[in-house]
């Protein structure tokens, strides 16, 4: 049989989404629950790195999330697109965009 990926979201996790105010604070804490300070130092030079030797020059954000991954991308100096399917985060993202 397949291997199952291990997650680390509760199994209702999707349900519990779907109620816009929950949506709302998962939205807001993603950041948090990401930590992108230290995916950044863990994974960003190799990210890079990978787009560059694959001469990659526009990048698709599938799951946009709150934009950290976009605009560190662009911030690299590549073309980034961005899309995701909740419309709060595509929000987030673009208030992300912003500031940052």
């Amino acid at each position: 049989m397949g291997h199952m990926a291990e997650t680390h979201f509760p199994r209702n996790s999707f349900h519990w989404a779907g109620d816009v105010k929950n949506r709302i604070k998962l939205v807001e804490m993603w950041g948090d629950y990401v930590n992108w300070k230290e995916r950044r130092k863990r994974e960003g030079k190799w990210l890079v790195k990978q787009l560059k030797k694959h001469k990659c020059k526009r990048v698709l954000d599938a799951c946009v999330g709150d934009g950290c991954d976009a605009i560190y991308l662009i911030q690299q100096g590549f073309d980034v697109i961005g899309n995701d399917f909740d419309p709060l985060f595509v929000r987030k993202a673009l208030e992300n965009a912003e500031k940052y």
